[in-house]
C-alpha cells in the first residue's frame, strides 16, 4: 500500500483564540461532509469565531485555524480538497 493509499485526512476544524489576558479559547466542528474547497473551509473557520461569546472590544494576541480527528480515506487520494 502506497504513502497516498494510506493518506489520512482531518475530520474536525479547530478554531483556538488567545486573549490579551492570557485565557485560551477553543471551538471545534465536525461537519459531516469535510469542505470541498479553500473557500469552504474558510467559511467554515469564520463560522466558529461566531461561536465565541465576547465583546467586540476583546483583543486577541494568537489567533489559529487547525485540523485534527485525522482518519484513512484512500478514496481522496491524499488530497485536502476534492480540487487539487
Amino acid at each position: 500500500m502506497s504513502s497516498k493509499q494510506n493518506a489520512r485526512l482531518a475530520r474536525t476544524i479547530v478554531l483556538k483564540l488567545k486573549t490579551r489576558e492570557f485565557n485560551t479559547l477553543t471551538r471545534s466542528l465536525t461537519p459531516t461532509v469535510m469542505p470541498a474547497s479553500m473557500e469552504e473551509f474558510a467559511d467554515m473557520a469564520v463560522s466558529l469565531c461566531e461561536r465565541v461569546e465576547l465583546g467586540p472590544a476583546q483583543f486577541f494576541r494568537l489567533a489559529g485555524v487547525g485540523l485534527s480527528n485525522f482518519q484513512i480515506e484512500p478514496e481522496r487520494n491524499g488530497r485536502l480538497f476534492d480540487g487539487e
